[in-house]
């Protein structure tokens, strides 16, 4: 609902990341809408995920029941093909330090407008 609403309003480009096989398949895409299957993390690679019925339980974790590609911020914005993130919404169940701890402060600075 929120990329749908931040594309309608001001005619952007939206990706939508989301690691948990149903709630991604339920991200409606547009052209204005893309959708990765991977979860963000400190370094791109393989992870375990667990995939709970309550969203705001799923995590990476050591031993989760999927095994979900990961990849890091800066590495999926150079993969995008974008010099710049004007807003960077990031809802990952309490793992955004982590993510953000692990951006260069060059990335941040120059690279994300908004967050």
């Amino acid at each position: 609902m929120f990329a749908r609403a931040i594309t309608e309003r001001f005619q952007c480009l939206c990706v939508a990341v989301e690691p948990s096989p149903e709630p991604f398949e339920a991200i409606a895409t547009t052209d204005k809408i893309s959708k990765r299957q991977i979860a963000i993390s400190d370094k791109p690679g393989r992870m375990h995920f667990h995939a709970s019925e309550d969203s705001l339980a799923s995590s990476l974790t050591e031993s989760g029941s999927l095994c979900v590609e990961v990849n890091s911020l800066p590495n999926l914005v150079d993969e995008l093909g974008w010099e710049r993130v004007d807003l960077l919404k990031a809802d990952i169940e309490g793992a955004e330090i982590d993510m953000l701890s692990a951006c260069p402060d060059e990335f941040l600075s120059k690279r994300i407008a908004q967050i």
